[in-house]
Protein backbone atom coordinates (compact mmCIF):
# COMPACT_ATOMS: atom_id res chain seq x y z
CA UNK A 1 0.00 0.00 0.00
CA UNK A 2 2.78 2.36 0.97
CA UNK A 3 4.70 1.56 -2.22
CA UNK A 4 1.62 2.20 -4.35
CA UNK A 5 0.99 5.52 -2.63
CA UNK A 6 4.63 6.54 -3.14
CA UNK A 7 4.43 5.78 -6.85
CA UNK A 8 1.23 7.83 -7.19
CA UNK A 9 2.77 10.77 -5.37
CA UNK A 10 5.91 10.61 -7.58
CA UNK A 11 3.80 10.57 -10.75
CA UNK A 12 1.78 13.54 -9.51
CA UNK A 13 4.97 15.51 -8.76
CA UNK A 14 6.44 14.81 -12.18
CA UNK A 15 3.20 15.80 -13.88
CA UNK A 16 2.98 19.09 -12.00
CA UNK A 17 6.63 19.88 -12.64
CA UNK A 18 6.30 19.27 -16.37
CA UNK A 19 3.23 21.48 -16.58
CA UNK A 20 4.97 24.29 -14.82
CA UNK A 21 7.97 24.14 -17.14
CA UNK A 22 5.72 24.16 -20.19
CA UNK A 23 3.81 27.14 -18.84
CA UNK A 24 7.05 29.10 -18.32
CA UNK A 25 8.17 28.39 -21.88
CA UNK A 26 4.86 29.58 -23.31
CA UNK A 27 4.80 32.73 -21.20
CA UNK A 28 8.41 33.69 -22.05
CA UNK A 29 8.56 35.95 -25.11
CA UNK A 30 10.85 34.79 -27.93
CA UNK A 31 14.36 36.15 -27.86
CA UNK A 32 14.06 37.42 -31.44
CA UNK A 33 10.90 38.47 -33.23
CA UNK A 34 11.48 38.97 -36.98
CA UNK A 35 8.61 41.47 -37.11
CA UNK A 36 10.05 43.50 -34.24
CA UNK A 37 13.84 43.20 -34.14
CA UNK A 38 15.66 44.37 -31.03
CA UNK A 39 17.34 47.78 -31.12
CA UNK A 40 20.96 47.88 -32.14
CA UNK A 41 23.26 48.51 -29.23
CA UNK A 42 25.48 51.51 -29.93
CA UNK A 43 28.87 50.96 -28.34
CA UNK A 44 31.05 54.04 -28.27
CA UNK A 45 34.61 53.15 -29.12
CA UNK A 46 37.45 54.83 -27.34
CA UNK A 47 38.65 57.68 -29.57
CA UNK A 48 42.00 57.13 -31.21
CA UNK A 49 44.80 59.35 -30.02
CA UNK A 50 45.65 61.39 -33.11
CA UNK A 51 49.18 62.56 -33.50
CA UNK A 52 49.57 66.35 -33.64
CA UNK A 53 50.33 67.71 -37.11
CA UNK A 54 54.00 68.32 -37.80
CA UNK A 55 55.23 71.80 -37.06
CA UNK A 56 55.21 74.11 -40.05
CA UNK A 57 58.66 74.99 -41.39
CA UNK A 58 59.72 78.57 -40.52
CA UNK A 59 60.05 79.46 -44.22
CA UNK A 60 56.50 78.28 -44.95
CA UNK A 61 55.19 80.26 -41.98
CA UNK A 62 56.96 83.37 -43.24
CA UNK A 63 55.57 82.83 -46.74
CA UNK A 64 52.06 82.39 -45.42
CA UNK A 65 52.23 85.57 -43.33
CA UNK A 66 53.79 87.66 -46.10
CA UNK A 67 51.28 86.51 -48.71
CA UNK A 68 48.31 87.07 -46.40
CA UNK A 69 49.59 90.56 -45.52
CA UNK A 70 49.97 91.42 -49.21
CA UNK A 71 46.44 90.25 -49.94
CA UNK A 72 45.10 92.38 -47.09
CA UNK A 73 46.96 95.45 -48.33
CA UNK A 74 45.67 95.01 -51.86
CA UNK A 75 42.07 94.41 -50.77
CA UNK A 76 41.14 96.29 -47.61
CA UNK A 77 37.71 94.60 -47.54
CA UNK A 78 39.13 91.10 -47.55
CA UNK A 79 39.69 90.62 -43.83
CA UNK A 80 42.42 88.72 -42.01
CA UNK A 81 40.67 85.35 -41.99
CA UNK A 82 40.08 85.27 -45.75
CA UNK A 83 43.54 86.62 -46.51
CA UNK A 84 45.14 83.83 -44.50
CA UNK A 85 42.83 81.22 -46.07
CA UNK A 86 43.71 82.41 -49.58
CA UNK A 87 47.40 82.32 -48.66
CA UNK A 88 46.94 78.72 -47.57
CA UNK A 89 45.37 77.88 -50.94
CA UNK A 90 48.34 79.48 -52.71
CA UNK A 91 50.83 77.37 -50.73
CA UNK A 92 48.78 74.24 -51.38
CA UNK A 93 48.56 74.90 -55.13
CA UNK A 94 52.24 75.77 -55.43
CA UNK A 95 53.19 72.55 -53.66
CA UNK A 96 50.91 70.45 -55.86
CA UNK A 97 52.18 71.84 -59.15
CA UNK A 98 55.80 72.56 -58.28
CA UNK A 99 55.84 76.33 -58.71
CA UNK A 100 56.99 79.19 -56.49
CA UNK A 101 54.11 80.26 -54.19
CA UNK A 102 55.38 83.84 -54.28
CA UNK A 103 54.95 83.91 -58.06
CA UNK A 104 51.41 82.52 -57.76
CA UNK A 105 50.55 85.14 -55.14
CA UNK A 106 52.10 87.89 -57.28
CA UNK A 107 50.01 86.85 -60.29
CA UNK A 108 46.93 86.85 -58.08
CA UNK A 109 47.35 90.40 -56.80
CA UNK A 110 48.22 91.67 -60.27
CA UNK A 111 45.20 89.99 -61.84
CA UNK A 112 42.43 90.65 -59.29
CA UNK A 113 43.84 92.65 -56.36
CA UNK A 114 42.75 89.69 -54.21
CA UNK A 115 39.08 90.11 -55.16
CA UNK A 116 37.45 86.65 -55.48
CA UNK A 117 34.48 88.14 -57.36
CA UNK A 118 36.59 89.82 -60.05
CA UNK A 119 35.43 89.20 -63.61
CA UNK A 120 36.49 90.63 -66.94
CA UNK A 121 34.83 89.01 -69.94
CA UNK A 122 35.86 85.35 -69.76
CA UNK A 123 38.47 85.96 -67.04
CA UNK A 124 37.17 84.76 -63.69
CA UNK A 125 38.09 85.17 -60.03
CA UNK A 126 41.29 85.63 -58.09
CA UNK A 127 43.64 84.35 -60.78
CA UNK A 128 41.48 85.66 -63.64
CA UNK A 129 41.30 82.19 -65.15
CA UNK A 130 40.13 82.37 -68.76
CA UNK A 131 37.17 79.99 -68.85
CA UNK A 132 36.70 80.33 -72.59
CA UNK A 133 40.27 79.21 -73.24
CA UNK A 134 40.40 76.42 -70.65
CA UNK A 135 36.79 75.15 -70.46
CA UNK A 136 37.70 71.82 -72.03
CA UNK A 137 40.84 71.20 -69.96
CA UNK A 138 39.87 72.28 -66.46
CA UNK A 139 37.05 69.74 -65.88
CA UNK A 140 39.44 66.96 -66.89
CA UNK A 141 42.11 68.21 -64.50
CA UNK A 142 39.82 69.13 -61.59
CA UNK A 143 36.70 67.12 -60.68
CA UNK A 144 35.46 70.10 -58.64
CA UNK A 145 35.46 72.44 -61.64
CA UNK A 146 32.62 71.69 -64.04
CA UNK A 147 31.16 75.08 -64.88
CA UNK A 148 32.29 78.68 -64.93
CA UNK A 149 30.48 79.16 -61.61
CA UNK A 150 32.91 76.75 -59.94
CA UNK A 151 35.77 79.15 -60.69
CA UNK A 152 34.34 81.70 -58.28
CA UNK A 153 35.27 79.35 -55.45
CA UNK A 154 38.62 80.76 -54.21
CA UNK A 155 40.35 77.42 -53.78
CA UNK A 156 39.20 76.13 -57.16
CA UNK A 157 40.35 79.33 -58.81
CA UNK A 158 43.79 79.37 -57.22
CA UNK A 159 44.36 75.70 -58.00
CA UNK A 160 43.28 76.22 -61.61
CA UNK A 161 45.42 79.33 -62.06
CA UNK A 162 48.50 77.72 -60.52
CA UNK A 163 48.05 74.63 -62.67
CA UNK A 164 47.74 76.70 -65.87
CA UNK A 165 50.82 78.73 -64.92
CA UNK A 166 52.78 75.53 -64.17
CA UNK A 167 51.96 74.24 -67.68
CA UNK A 168 53.22 77.48 -69.24
CA UNK A 169 56.27 77.47 -66.99
CA UNK A 170 57.17 73.96 -68.10
CA UNK A 171 56.60 74.69 -71.79
CA UNK A 172 58.77 77.82 -71.43
CA UNK A 173 61.68 75.79 -70.08
CA UNK A 174 61.40 77.42 -66.66
CA UNK A 175 61.74 80.95 -68.04
CA UNK A 176 59.66 83.08 -65.68
CA UNK A 177 59.16 86.04 -68.03
CA UNK A 178 58.04 83.83 -70.92
CA UNK A 179 55.65 81.84 -68.76
CA UNK A 180 54.11 85.02 -67.33
CA UNK A 181 53.60 86.42 -70.83
CA UNK A 182 51.83 83.21 -71.84
CA UNK A 183 49.63 83.30 -68.75
CA UNK A 184 48.27 86.78 -69.39
CA UNK A 185 48.90 87.06 -73.10
CA UNK A 186 50.46 90.44 -72.44
CA UNK A 187 53.82 92.15 -72.78
CA UNK A 188 56.74 93.18 -70.62
CA UNK A 189 54.71 95.78 -68.69
CA UNK A 190 52.55 93.06 -67.16
CA UNK A 191 55.56 90.91 -66.38
CA UNK A 192 57.30 93.77 -64.58
CA UNK A 193 54.24 94.41 -62.38
CA UNK A 194 54.13 90.75 -61.35
CA UNK A 195 57.86 90.74 -60.67
CA UNK A 196 57.50 93.91 -58.61
CA UNK A 197 54.98 92.18 -56.35
CA UNK A 198 57.30 89.17 -56.24
CA UNK A 199 60.22 91.31 -55.06
CA UNK A 200 57.99 92.90 -52.42
CA UNK A 201 57.04 89.48 -51.08
CA UNK A 202 60.65 88.34 -50.94
CA UNK A 203 61.58 91.47 -49.00
CA UNK A 204 58.67 90.94 -46.59
CA UNK A 205 59.71 87.33 -45.99
CA UNK A 206 63.30 88.40 -45.29
CA UNK A 207 62.02 90.89 -42.71
CA UNK A 208 59.79 88.27 -41.07
CA UNK A 209 62.68 85.83 -40.91
CA UNK A 210 64.95 88.44 -39.32
CA UNK A 211 62.27 89.27 -36.74
CA UNK A 212 61.88 85.60 -35.87
CA UNK A 213 65.60 85.22 -35.26
CA UNK A 214 65.76 88.28 -33.01
CA UNK A 215 65.44 87.22 -29.33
Amino acid sequence: MKSTLSVLLLLAFLTLSGGSALAEELDTPPLYDPSNPPPVAMVEEEPLQEEPPPAEAPLVTAQRKAIAALFSRMNKKLGTEKAERFAGHVLEAAGLFGVDPLVVASILVRESRANPSAQSRSNIGLMQVNWKAHASNLPRAFPSIRTVKDLFDPRNNILAGAWIFSCYHKSSGGDLSKSLKKYVGGGSGYVEKVLSAYRTLKGDIASLAASAETP
